[in-house]
């Protein structure tokens, strides 16, 4: 697991280019309500089998607030997003904006998993410059830079991004799988909007 940067751009051009609807009976232009209640579990769309061995890789699955996304090793659902004026005293710098979103990561794996916050990547535009990460904890409900879940272990918490304000105000939380050698695996987006 690593930082996905660039790369996880291409892959969200490449899902909004195939005009395709990647979850059953789920649409991208369906009520943006960011409350949660969503009950998806993500499909992934476009995946092939590694040529090294049997991993699936290369595939997309998206969602939105409250769809339960299962990667290889967890599952994780983007409860909530929000703009927040101030976190925990923190303002933002001129020009910039403060977005809070509240998730919630099961192991599902078999075995001990190290997790880290950079893990989840903000985007909000089409620019190669338009992601970022979540801000250093804090608080108590943040999650943590780099943390462990024990097997069959649940947490929930917010992960704080700072951002330029001017944006398109659609957004999305995503997440690579990355092996141990390198392989990439698939990846997986939680699409929103904020006014």
């Amino acid at each position: 697991m690593k930082k996905i940067g660039i790369l996880a751009l291409v892959f969200v051009l490449a899902a909004a280019l195939t005009g395709c609807d990647p979850i059953p009976g789920f649409s991208k232009d369906k009520d943006t309500d960011n409350t949660g209640g969503g009950s998806a579990i993500s499909a992934l769309y476009g995946e092939t089998l590694s040529e090294d061995d049997d991993r699936i890789v290369g595939g997309y699955a998206d969602g939105r607030i409250g769809d339960t996304m299962q990667t290889v090793w967890f599952s994780f659902k983007v409860n909530s997003a929000e703009k927040v004026d101030e976190y925990n005293g923190y303002t933002a710098a001129d020009g910039n904006m403060l977005l809070k979103a509240n998730i919630t990561i099961k192991n599902t794996y078999g075995m001990e998993l190290p997790m880290f916050s950079d893990d989840f990547q903000l985007q909000w535009g089409e620019g190669d410059q338009d992601f970022g990460y979540a801000m250093e904890a804090t608080t108590d409900e943040e999650l943590e830079g780099e943390f462990t879940l024990k097997k069959g272990e649940s947490v929930t918490g917010d992960l704080v991004y700072e951002l330029p304000a001017e944006n398109s105000g659609e957004y999305s939380i995503s997440y690579l799988e990355i092996y141990d050698d390198n392989v990439e695996g698939n990846v997986f987006f939680v699409y929103f909007e904020l006014d």
